[in-house]
């Protein structure tokens, strides 16, 4: 029985596995860690297990939409709403802050990759009714090392570009602290700078006017306020998620132009194309939620253009790039500047 119910898991996690790549325009690759940290967080049993996982929801009231979720007919499973997935899953150590921190996603794309994610993995791991007191070692062994995730921190996932980063630590040597006195004022600066700029990334902007958001990004016992910093008008955003350069790119209300920093911000991804030839730079543009439909559409298309253009510029090569409308491109961000935007993601 363990073993039947086991495979049928795995199974059902490769549908959702192929689900979520098709939702992030990700491939199947990249979109396994996605469900695999969420499957680690549900099958932690430091937290109490999927036992303690479940009672998050029956302790907000949701102990029904939960039950539906564990019985035999998924048809009709209840769907929960992204702000039910923030009521439970949100605040500085909850799934939802992990899930933003280590893949870069909005909480408004995060929330809703949960609500769809939650009923379908919470199916999986049930049996006859119930839910598993212990994870079989099939399904532990399917969540690896995403288990280590859930107390890393989002500095160590997600590294924005900035120059100030670039400090080197200093080993004092020596019998006479006068002598190496300067040496060790001079290590105590680098370790302050290191430690401020991994807490707020640096974020250049386009025009004196768009300050960047502040950001503390120092993991799970980050505060509750605390996003990715983005810019309120044009700016560019490098981050690096596994070793691969994601890059997103803002604009000012109505504009299609980049920021002049785009060539500096941009250049590492523009490289790993000219490297990779196996790699495709997904490109895809997004609008706030005001104005006109059609327009915003239009105007979304130029701007993903033109970061084509001028990756192309770089010397990205010219068939290492598609452009992709989103399943949703209208709204996406947590306010309308952060809508605004242009996101570039590589597949191989």
């Amino acid at each position: 029985m363990s073993l039947l119910y086991s495979s049928k898991a795995i199974l059902m996690f490769d549908s959702l596995i192929k689900e979520v790549a098709t939702r992030l325009h990700l491939n199947e690759e990249r979109a396994l860690p996605v469900v695999q940290l969420v499957l680690a967080y549900i099958t932690n049993k430091e937290a109490g297990g999927v036992t303690g996982f479940v009672q998050k929801f029956k302790d907000a009231g949701l102990g029904s939409i939960i039950q539906s979720w564990v019985g035999s007919d998924a048809a009709h499973a209840h769907e929960i709403s992204e702000g039910q997935v923030q009521q439970v899953l949100g605040g500085p150590t909850g799934l939802l802050r992990l899930l933003t921190s280590r893949f870069g996603f909005n909480s408004q794309v995060g929330s809703s990759m949960l609500a769809f994610l939650m009923p379908r993995l919470i199916g999986s791991l049930a049996t006859n009714g119930s839910l598993p007191s212990v994870v079989p070692s099939e399904i532990a062994s399917f969540v690896g090392d995403a288990r280590n995730w859930l107390t890393a921190t989002a500095g160590g996932a997600i590294g924005y570009s900035t120059q100030a980063t670039k400090a080197a630590s200093v080993k004092p040597a020596g019998n006479s602290l006068m002598k190496w006195l300067p040496v060790l004022l001079l290590a105590g600066v680098v370790v302050f700078l290191l430690s401020y700029c991994g807490k707020k990334p640096v974020v250049v902007q386009a025009s004196p006017s768009a300050a960047a958001a502040a950001t503390n990004t120092t993991g799970a016992a980050a505060a509750s306020d605390s996003t990715p910093a983005f810019p309120t008008g044009a700016g560019v955003l490098l981050a690096m998620i596994d070793g691969t350069p994601a890059l997103k790119v803002y604009f000012e209300n109505g504009k299609d132009g980049v920021s002049p920093e785009f060539a500096e911000r941009a250049k590492p991804l523009a490289d790993y194309l000219k490297e990779h030839s196996e790699v495709k730079a997904a490109i895809s543009g997004y609008n706030d939620a005001t104005g006109d439909a059609a327009i915003n559409a239009e105007l979304s298309k130029r701007r993903a253009q033109a970061v084509a253009d001028a990756l192309k510029a770089l010397g990205a090569p010219e068939s290492s790039m598609v452009l992709e409308k989103p399943l949703n491109p209208i709204g996406t961000g947590d306010t309308n500047a952060e809508s605004r935007r242009v996101e570039v993601i590589l597949r191989k």
